[in-house]
């Protein structure tokens, strides 16, 4: 089960006479006592994408008897699972947790968003910063917007006259599955919103192109309720490999970032 709710509080020997109520004259040979139990690991699409996924690989990899769990879903659900001792930590927006008393949040990264649409879309290889030219298609997200970014875009829509003129669903499309989001949008005139390493097979291929600079800024980070973390001790062990897995993605989207000339 996922700890600490295991199967023996007693993962001794000894431990058999308490849990299944005999004396120790009773036994003649023990073969062997074990207390196995799950990591439950949650993780936003962003990060499952980028990060997460080789967390996970580098945790198995170095103790190949672990049994892990992930979960990939939106910030807000996988709060309500964390505190429910559904989860032994989440990966996934933090902007609105930071100030939590019952909550450790450890931020890892503030990556650039980019708006990403298919070849031979309108705004394909457009500079243009103007929301409501933009929103003016159908919109996919990968996520729940987080108020820090949807207040803003509704207010800067709100006084454009292309954003009152053909007001969309925003977003069109909510989706967590990546490869979902990005075959909708190489199919049709919508736009998303990602980072570069998580559609960097679609830019090589040129199946998908970056419509304009970065503006928007993902900030994601690690979360666990307070006090909780240390009781866990392959909790430190998978920050340890998110660390080193977000460093790699830092590189690679300045690379990617550099070879599409928008590096800043």
């Amino acid at each position: 089960g996922p700890y600490p709710y295991v199967p023996s509080p007693t993962p001794v020997a000894g431990g058999v006479c308490t849990g299944a109520g005999v004396g120790p004259r009773y036994i003649d040979r023990v073969v062997g006592v074990a207390k196995p139990y799950i990591t439950r690991v949650g993780a936003g699409p962003f990060p499952a994408a980028t990060v997460v996924h080789r967390a996970v690989a580098g945790m198995i990899a170095a103790r190949p008897s672990l049994r892990l769990r992930v979960e990939v879903g939106n910030w807000d659900d996988l709060l309500v699972r964390l505190k429910s001792h559904e989860l032994h930590l989440f990966v996934a927006e933090t902007s609105t947790l930071a100030h939590a008393d019952d909550l450790r949040v450890e931020p890892l990264s503030r990556q650039p968003l980019y708006f990403i649409a298919r070849r031979g879309h309108p705004l394909a290889g457009s500079s243009a910063n103007e929301l409501g030219a933009i929103f003016r298609y159908p919109t996919i997200s990968l996520a729940r917007i987080p108020p820090r970014l949807l207040d803003p875009i509704l207010m800067v829509l709100g006084r454009s006259p292309a954003g009152k003129a053909d007001r969309r669903a925003l977003p069109t499309l909510l989706c967590t599955d990546l490869h979902v989001a990005r075959a909708v949008a190489a199919d049709i005139d919508a736009i998303m919103v990602a980072n570069l390493v998580s559609v960097a097979p679609e830019l090589a291929r040129g199946d998908l192109v970056v419509g304009t600079a970065p503006w928007l800024r993902l900030e994601y980070g690690m979360v666990t309720v307070a006090g909780r973390e240390t009781a866990d001790p392959q909790v430190a062990a998978f920050r340890e490999q998110l660390l080193a897995a977000q460093a790699l993605v830092e590189s690679q989207e300045h690379a990617l970032a550099q070879g599409l000339g928008l590096a800043e």
